[in-house]
Parts: structure tokens; sequence; C-alpha cells
């Protein structure tokens, strides 16, 4: 029973950390770019 819990506690760390960093770093500057292009459009027209 002490090859069992062993490979258990060494996977799950591994699987975890690529994950979050690659995540994370994409979503906020794609979200941030479509934003400030719709303020500049109701300006015009009223003028």
């Amino acid at each position: 029973p002490a090859s069992a819990p062993s490979p258990t506690p060494v996977t799950a760390p591994v699987l975890l950390a690529p994950a979050p960093p690659t995540t994370t770093t994409v979503p906020p500057p794609v979200l941030q770019a479509p934003a400030p292009t719709t303020t500049t459009k109701p300006p015009s027209p009223t003028t």
C-alpha cells in the first residue's frame, strides 16, 4: 500500500501549475481592446 499513495500526490501539482498561468494572461488584453472602441462612437453622431 506504499506505492499507491505515492504516484497520486505527484500528478496533481503538475497539472495545476501549467494550466492557470497560461489562461489568465490571455483573456485580459483581449477584453480591454474592444472596449474603448464603443466609447468613441456615441459622441460622433451627437455632434
